[in-house]
């Protein structure tokens, strides 16, 4: 298992306009096989691999995510799941099905134990592999989110 921060696209600063209780959608794509290349192990094996995790974007403290949404815009020819939460968790979405068909839409609203997770204190959200190598796969995942201290 090992976390590459190659995609992390966020620093530490703001992600949308600010304005007090601001609502904001991050839209983030995933390409497997270019962010595979971008990775020195992964590039060698040819693969994520199961455990593998991908941070995707930086969330900033005290915001609180209402809402997931994945795409599939090209599936995995591996039969892969994967998680998309904070820490390598699954409020996003747990067992994301990565070989769905092209356009499949799915998601689901925050439980209160993903609002504690990605509010206290910043974090990353993460694509976690759970099942079967990963050489391939496009996918867009939005949250839609409420940023509590933007002014």
């Amino acid at each position: 298992m090992a976390t590459y921060a190659g995609l992390t696209k966020v620093g530490t600063g703001a992600i949308y306009n600010q304005d007090f209780g601001h609502f904001f959608n991050l839209k983030i794509n995933l390409n497997i096989a270019t962010e595979m290349a971008a990775q020195t192990t992964p590039a060698a094996n040819g693969y994520f691999t199961i455990a593998d995790i991908i941070e995707m974007a930086n969330w900033p403290a005290r915001c609180v995510p209402l809402m997931g949404i994945t795409e599939v815009i090209s599936p995995s020819t591996a039969a892969a799941t994967a998680d998309i939460g904070f820490a390598g968790g699954q409020e996003i979405e747990a067992g994301f099905d990565c070989d769905a068909t092209a356009g499949t839409i799915t998601g689901d609203y925050y439980g209160e134990g993903a609002v504690a997770a990605g509010f206290i204190a910043g974090d990353t959200i993460d694509f976690e592999v759970l099942t079967a190598n990963m050489a391939d796969g496009n996918y867009n995942f939005f949250i839609l989110g409420l940023d509590l201290l933007a002014q």
